[in-house]
């Protein structure tokens, strides 16, 4: 029994599936997964869906702590430097130091928001509707790209004929 399979059927209130459906039921486990059977673990668009839009909760709950010993560890070693220059005593700041108690805020502050089932079931229905988005194709994007960049090459020469233009009607009219 795959990890997709035991997921779906453990069907709890508030569960979030491989497709982006709650856990209150409907469609068979094989149309909430994706999963057709075949023994691959992806999707019909070619991504893994082993811990389905759970994996996109973790990683932004992942990404906030880093963003918050990121942000503390700064913190505390400006704090650290502005202490060391009034008390000479305390000394530079050590980066080995600030880094730990960052890591300790960071894990502390990223449990506790775990533990808020408020915040927790909003980051699930943020990955929830970011799984029902229709992302663009690779062609899609390549063909964007194309016409994006063509575009910006005529504005480019466009706006340097019109410069040069301009000079020349400039070193006309003032005679420079």
């Amino acid at each position: 029994m795959t990890n997709e399979t035991q997921e779906i059927q453990n069907d709890e209130p508030g569960e979030i599936h491989p497709s982006g459906a709650s856990g209150a039921g409907g469609g068979s486990p094989a149309s909430q997964s994706g999963h057709d059977g075949d023994g691959d673990d992806d999707s019909a668009d070619g991504a893994p869906v082993q811990m389905g839009l759970q994996r996109f909760v973790f990683a932004a709950f992942f990404a906030a702590g880093i963003l918050v010993a990121f942000v503390v560890d700064k913190v505390v070693a400006v704090g650290w430097y502005r202490l060391s220059q009034w008390k000479p005593i305390v000394g530079e700041p050590r980066d080995d130091v600030t880094t730990a108690i960052a890591a300790v805020v960071a894990i502390v502050a990223t449990a506790w928001a775990w533990s808020q089932a408020h915040i927790r079931s909003l980051i699930e229905e943020v990955a929830s509707e970011l799984g029902q988005v229709t992302w663009p194709s690779k062609d899609d994007v390549g063909r964007s790209t194309v016409v994006v960049v063509s575009t910006t090459i005529l504005a480019t020469v466009f706006f340097a004929m019109m410069d040069a233009l301009w000079r020349f009607l400039t070193n006309l009219v003032y005679g420079a």
